[in-house]
Protein backbone atom coordinates (compact mmCIF):
# COMPACT_ATOMS: atom_id res chain seq x y z
CA UNK A 1 0.00 0.00 0.00
CA UNK A 2 1.37 3.42 -0.98
CA UNK A 3 1.18 5.92 1.88
CA UNK A 4 3.04 9.02 0.70
CA UNK A 5 2.17 12.26 -1.05
CA UNK A 6 1.32 11.92 -4.75
CA UNK A 7 0.15 15.44 -5.62
CA UNK A 8 1.38 18.28 -3.44
CA UNK A 9 -1.66 20.52 -3.73
CA UNK A 10 -4.89 21.01 -1.74
CA UNK A 11 -8.20 19.32 -2.71
CA UNK A 12 -10.10 21.76 -4.91
CA UNK A 13 -13.43 20.98 -3.22
CA UNK A 14 -12.08 22.43 0.04
CA UNK A 15 -9.79 25.10 -1.40
CA UNK A 16 -11.50 26.42 -4.56
CA UNK A 17 -9.03 29.28 -4.84
CA UNK A 18 -6.12 27.03 -3.88
CA UNK A 19 -3.40 28.12 -1.47
CA UNK A 20 -2.81 31.60 -2.88
CA UNK A 21 -6.41 32.55 -2.13
CA UNK A 22 -6.17 31.05 1.36
CA UNK A 23 -2.99 32.99 2.14
CA UNK A 24 -4.56 36.20 0.86
CA UNK A 25 -7.76 35.68 2.84
CA UNK A 26 -5.77 35.07 6.04
CA UNK A 27 -3.39 37.95 5.24
CA UNK A 28 -0.65 35.63 6.36
CA UNK A 29 2.13 33.51 4.86
CA UNK A 30 1.84 29.72 5.10
CA UNK A 31 3.90 26.86 6.50
CA UNK A 32 3.64 24.02 4.00
CA UNK A 33 3.85 20.39 5.08
CA UNK A 34 5.60 17.46 3.45
CA UNK A 35 6.20 13.95 4.80
CA UNK A 36 7.45 11.10 2.61
CA UNK A 37 6.23 10.71 -0.97
CA UNK A 38 4.31 8.17 -3.01
CA UNK A 39 6.45 6.11 -5.43
CA UNK A 40 4.23 7.51 -8.22
CA UNK A 41 4.49 11.14 -7.17
CA UNK A 42 4.39 14.07 -9.58
CA UNK A 43 8.20 14.23 -9.68
CA UNK A 44 8.67 10.56 -10.52
CA UNK A 45 11.00 10.25 -13.51
CA UNK A 46 12.68 13.59 -12.80
CA UNK A 47 14.58 12.49 -9.69
CA UNK A 48 15.96 9.32 -8.14
CA UNK A 49 14.10 8.03 -5.09
CA UNK A 50 14.70 5.48 -2.35
CA UNK A 51 13.78 2.85 -1.16
CA UNK A 52 12.66 0.53 -3.95
CA UNK A 53 9.51 -1.60 -3.63
CA UNK A 54 8.20 0.22 -0.57
CA UNK A 55 5.01 2.16 0.10
CA UNK A 56 6.89 5.45 0.35
CA UNK A 57 9.96 7.11 -1.15
CA UNK A 58 12.34 9.95 -0.41
CA UNK A 59 14.74 11.65 -2.82
CA UNK A 60 18.21 10.17 -2.66
CA UNK A 61 20.71 12.41 -0.82
CA UNK A 62 22.55 13.44 -4.00
CA UNK A 63 19.16 14.54 -5.42
CA UNK A 64 17.90 16.26 -2.26
CA UNK A 65 18.88 19.81 -3.20
CA UNK A 66 17.46 19.62 -6.73
CA UNK A 67 14.27 17.88 -5.59
CA UNK A 68 13.48 20.26 -2.76
CA UNK A 69 14.38 23.24 -4.92
CA UNK A 70 11.63 22.09 -7.28
CA UNK A 71 9.22 21.41 -4.42
CA UNK A 72 9.86 24.79 -2.78
CA UNK A 73 9.52 26.66 -6.08
CA UNK A 74 6.22 24.87 -6.63
CA UNK A 75 5.07 25.83 -3.11
CA UNK A 76 6.13 29.45 -3.47
CA UNK A 77 4.36 29.81 -6.82
CA UNK A 78 1.22 28.10 -5.50
CA UNK A 79 0.88 30.38 -2.48
CA UNK A 80 2.05 33.77 -3.69
CA UNK A 81 -0.07 36.75 -4.68
CA UNK A 82 1.46 39.40 -6.93
CA UNK A 83 3.01 42.34 -5.03
CA UNK A 84 1.67 41.09 -1.68
CA UNK A 85 4.55 40.32 0.66
CA UNK A 86 2.19 39.27 3.46
CA UNK A 87 1.26 36.10 1.57
CA UNK A 88 3.10 33.10 0.18
CA UNK A 89 5.17 30.24 1.54
CA UNK A 90 7.34 31.07 4.54
CA UNK A 91 8.38 27.66 5.89
CA UNK A 92 8.43 23.92 5.27
CA UNK A 93 7.72 21.17 7.81
CA UNK A 94 9.41 17.79 7.29
CA UNK A 95 7.34 15.09 8.95
CA UNK A 96 7.96 11.41 9.76
CA UNK A 97 11.69 11.99 9.95
CA UNK A 98 12.03 8.76 11.90
CA UNK A 99 11.43 6.93 8.62
CA UNK A 100 14.97 7.95 7.65
CA UNK A 101 16.23 5.38 10.13
CA UNK A 102 13.99 2.73 8.56
CA UNK A 103 15.28 3.40 5.05
CA UNK A 104 18.28 1.18 4.17
CA UNK A 105 20.25 3.85 2.32
CA UNK A 106 20.07 6.18 5.32
CA UNK A 107 20.43 3.49 7.97
CA UNK A 108 23.48 1.74 6.50
CA UNK A 109 25.52 4.77 5.43
CA UNK A 110 26.76 7.14 8.10
CA UNK A 111 26.64 10.43 6.20
CA UNK A 112 23.52 10.04 4.05
CA UNK A 113 20.99 11.60 6.43
CA UNK A 114 23.19 14.67 6.85
CA UNK A 115 23.60 15.04 3.07
CA UNK A 116 19.84 14.72 2.60
CA UNK A 117 19.12 17.36 5.24
CA UNK A 118 21.81 19.64 3.86
CA UNK A 119 20.13 19.57 0.45
CA UNK A 120 16.86 20.71 2.05
CA UNK A 121 18.66 23.39 4.04
CA UNK A 122 20.47 24.80 1.00
CA UNK A 123 17.28 24.91 -1.08
CA UNK A 124 15.44 26.64 1.78
CA UNK A 125 18.26 29.12 2.40
CA UNK A 126 18.34 30.24 -1.23
CA UNK A 127 14.60 30.95 -1.09
CA UNK A 128 14.45 32.59 2.32
CA UNK A 129 12.44 29.76 3.86
CA UNK A 130 12.80 28.21 7.32
CA UNK A 131 12.42 24.53 8.17
CA UNK A 132 10.61 22.70 10.97
CA UNK A 133 11.52 19.14 11.94
CA UNK A 134 8.82 16.70 13.02
CA UNK A 135 9.26 13.20 14.50
CA UNK A 136 13.00 13.84 14.39
CA UNK A 137 15.47 11.53 16.06
CA UNK A 138 18.17 12.76 18.44
CA UNK A 139 20.64 12.49 15.57
CA UNK A 140 18.50 14.78 13.41
CA UNK A 141 18.33 17.32 16.22
CA UNK A 142 22.11 17.26 16.63
CA UNK A 143 22.64 17.63 12.87
CA UNK A 144 20.48 20.77 12.97
CA UNK A 145 23.44 22.56 14.56
CA UNK A 146 24.91 22.81 11.05
CA UNK A 147 21.61 23.68 9.34
CA UNK A 148 21.05 27.43 9.20
CA UNK A 149 17.37 27.28 8.21
CA UNK A 150 16.11 24.82 10.84
CA UNK A 151 14.42 26.94 13.51
CA UNK A 152 12.17 24.55 15.45
CA UNK A 153 11.18 20.94 15.96
CA UNK A 154 7.97 19.35 17.14
CA UNK A 155 8.47 17.65 20.48
CA UNK A 156 5.11 16.01 21.06
CA UNK A 157 3.13 13.02 19.89
CA UNK A 158 0.16 13.56 17.60
CA UNK A 159 -2.79 15.42 19.14
CA UNK A 160 -4.80 12.19 19.11
CA UNK A 161 -2.25 10.61 21.44
CA UNK A 162 -2.25 10.73 25.22
CA UNK A 163 -0.94 13.84 27.08
CA UNK A 164 0.66 15.25 23.97
CA UNK A 165 0.96 18.62 25.69
CA UNK A 166 3.92 17.27 27.69
CA UNK A 167 6.81 18.56 25.59
CA UNK A 168 9.14 19.25 28.53
CA UNK A 169 11.37 16.17 28.16
CA UNK A 170 11.90 16.78 24.43
CA UNK A 171 12.70 20.42 25.14
CA UNK A 172 15.82 19.46 27.10
CA UNK A 173 17.68 18.42 23.95
CA UNK A 174 15.89 20.59 21.41
CA UNK A 175 16.44 23.86 23.24
CA UNK A 176 20.00 22.90 24.19
CA UNK A 177 20.97 23.07 20.49
CA UNK A 178 19.16 26.37 19.94
CA UNK A 179 15.91 25.15 18.39
CA UNK A 180 12.46 26.21 19.48
CA UNK A 181 10.21 23.30 20.38
CA UNK A 182 6.54 23.00 19.48
CA UNK A 183 3.60 20.70 20.12
CA UNK A 184 1.09 19.30 17.68
CA UNK A 185 -1.94 21.40 16.82
CA UNK A 186 -4.99 21.24 19.07
CA UNK A 187 -8.66 22.04 19.55
CA UNK A 188 -9.70 25.13 21.48
CA UNK A 189 -13.30 24.03 22.03
CA UNK A 190 -14.66 21.16 24.11
CA UNK A 191 -16.36 18.19 22.52
CA UNK A 192 -16.00 18.95 18.84
CA UNK A 193 -17.55 16.37 16.53
CA UNK A 194 -15.22 13.98 14.77
CA UNK A 195 -15.68 11.06 12.34
CA UNK A 196 -16.83 7.78 13.84
CA UNK A 197 -13.83 5.96 12.37
CA UNK A 198 -11.38 8.35 14.04
CA UNK A 199 -9.90 7.38 17.39
CA UNK A 200 -8.68 9.95 19.87
CA UNK A 201 -6.47 7.26 21.46
CA UNK A 202 -7.08 8.45 24.99
CA UNK A 203 -6.19 12.09 24.34
CA UNK A 204 -7.42 14.48 27.02
CA UNK A 205 -8.80 16.73 24.30
CA UNK A 206 -11.09 18.51 26.74
CA UNK A 207 -8.06 20.11 28.42
CA UNK A 208 -7.99 22.94 25.91
CA UNK A 209 -6.32 25.41 28.28
CA UNK A 210 -3.43 23.03 29.00
CA UNK A 211 -2.79 22.54 25.29
CA UNK A 212 -2.96 26.30 24.68
CA UNK A 213 -0.53 27.04 27.53
CA UNK A 214 1.97 24.41 26.39
CA UNK A 215 1.82 25.59 22.78
CA UNK A 216 2.23 29.26 23.69
CA UNK A 217 5.08 28.67 26.14
CA UNK A 218 6.89 26.36 23.71
CA UNK A 219 8.35 29.22 21.69
CA UNK A 220 7.48 27.41 18.46
CA UNK A 221 4.46 27.55 16.14
CA UNK A 222 1.00 27.54 17.72
CA UNK A 223 -1.33 25.42 15.59
CA UNK A 224 -5.10 25.65 15.89
CA UNK A 225 -6.98 22.72 14.32
CA UNK A 226 -10.62 23.30 15.22
CA UNK A 227 -13.37 22.38 12.82
CA UNK A 228 -15.00 25.29 10.99
CA UNK A 229 -17.02 27.36 13.44
CA UNK A 230 -15.59 25.76 16.59
CA UNK A 231 -12.60 28.00 17.36
CA UNK A 232 -12.56 29.64 20.80
CA UNK A 233 -11.39 33.16 19.99
CA UNK A 234 -10.96 34.13 23.64
CA UNK A 235 -8.55 31.27 24.29
CA UNK A 236 -6.68 31.73 21.02
CA UNK A 237 -6.11 35.44 21.61
CA UNK A 238 -4.38 34.70 24.92
CA UNK A 239 -1.44 33.41 22.88
CA UNK A 240 -0.96 36.48 20.71
CA UNK A 241 -1.47 40.21 20.30
CA UNK A 242 -4.53 41.75 18.66
CA UNK A 243 -2.69 41.63 15.33
CA UNK A 244 -2.05 37.89 15.65
CA UNK A 245 1.64 38.12 16.52
CA UNK A 246 2.59 35.34 18.94
CA UNK A 247 3.69 36.34 22.41
CA UNK A 248 7.43 35.83 22.86
CA UNK A 249 8.89 34.72 26.18
CA UNK A 250 12.37 35.21 27.60
CA UNK A 251 12.35 31.64 28.92
CA UNK A 252 10.48 28.80 27.26
CA UNK A 253 8.96 25.66 28.65
CA UNK A 254 11.39 23.07 30.07
CA UNK A 255 11.29 19.82 32.00
CA UNK A 256 12.52 20.12 35.60
CA UNK A 257 13.59 17.19 37.72
CA UNK A 258 12.80 17.59 41.42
Amino acid sequence: MNIGVSHWQPPSQYYPGELAALSKALESPLILYGPYFDPNNDWNGQFTFTPIDAGYVLPEPNQSYDFYSAVFDFGINATSNANDKKTGMIAYEIDFMNCLSHTPLFRLNVDQQEKWLYGINKAAQERGLVVQYCMATAMNIMISLSMSQTTNARGSHDYASNINWNIGPSALLTQAVGLKISKDNFWTTFDEPYPSDYSLSGNDYNSTEIHAIAATLSGGPVGISDGAGYSNKTLIMRSCTDTGRLLVWYTYILYIYI
